[in-house]
């Protein structure tokens, strides 16, 4: 049984930045247009959006889609958003910490140190997705997205499809590539749980169909608590259950995240 997780794995040891041997070379080159604006299986999704129920306050308000528009407010003031060898500087993410908690998006997450974890990784998924990019040494906000439900595509399918998850998740980068392998596998077992379900299980029945580690691997249970259904929660697709000490960890997949993951396709 998989107790409230507790989660060493608070440093991130990489540099939210795209294709960084060509960034020592000149300024980033690399922007991606967003999915808005492409002709694609997802730009199709995106013009269908009032059927899947993307306007569902739970995906309006959730924490994924708060922390990408505090972040890009921060790069539109234009202030602490130097780039230094493809790196913003310390003080740009200390700015987005005390700005966080002004805004209560603290308040979800409890720990500093988690919360700046979330705020790089949401400047990696910005960035995968053209969104933000580097000129003249500074980083920059790209087009402003008409509302909240083009923003959360073009985040949702960074973090799904553009992103290469062995930075976003650096603790193992090797079992993070492969897990993105079979992301499809994982998101099916999900939206099969008709109710609450352990995070155990549904691992378990993932390494099971995968072949991805053994049954009750500890480590791995704990790897896509942390990372994959941790992003998932962020985005508001899933709900957790059951945290305290002596309670197993559960999730839930929402109304709307269940429709969401259905029809979301991979790049």
């Amino acid at each position: 049984m998989i107790r409230k997780r507790e989660n060493s794995d608070t440093e991130i040891n990489y540099i939210p930045c795209i294709h960084r041997r060509q960034e020592s070379k000149k300024e980033i080159q690399y922007e991606p247009k967003p999915i808005s604006e492409k002709n694609s299986a997802i730009g199709k999704f995106y013009s269908s959006l009032s059927g899947f129920g993307i306007c569902d306050e739970g995906l309006r308000d959730c924490f994924a889609l708060r922390l990408a528009r505090l972040i890009l407010s921060i790069l539109k003031e234009g202030k602490n958003n130097v780039v230094t060898n493809g790196s913003l500087e310390p003080v740009f993410y200390a700015e987005c910490v005390d700005r966080a908690d002004i805004e209560g998006l603290s308040i979800q997450v409890r720990d500093q140190e988690l919360l700046l974890i979330y705020i790089k990784q949401t400047v990696l998924l910005l960035r995968n997705a053209g969104i933000i990019s580097v000129r003249a040494g500074r980083a920059v906000a790209g087009k402003n997205h008409e509302g909240d439900s083009s923003l959360l595509l073009d985040l949702f399918d960074s973090f799904w499809n553009r992103c290469p998850w062995g930075s976003l998740f650096p603790s193992n980068p090797k079992a993070a590539m492969e897990l993105k392998k079979y992301r499809s596998i994982l998101r099916d077992i999900v939206i099969a749980a008709e109710s609450r379900t352990e995070i155990e299980k549904i691992s378990n029945d993932f390494f099971e169909l995968t072949g991805f580690t053994v049954k009750n691997d500890l480590f791995m249970i704990s790897f896509l608590d942390f990372y994959v259904f941790t992003w998932l929660k962020h985005f508001g697709l899933v709900r957790y259950f059951g945290s305290g000490h002596d309670s197993p960890v559960s999730i839930e997949v929402t109304r709307s995240g269940r429709s969401f993951l259905r029809h979301f396709p991979e790049g």
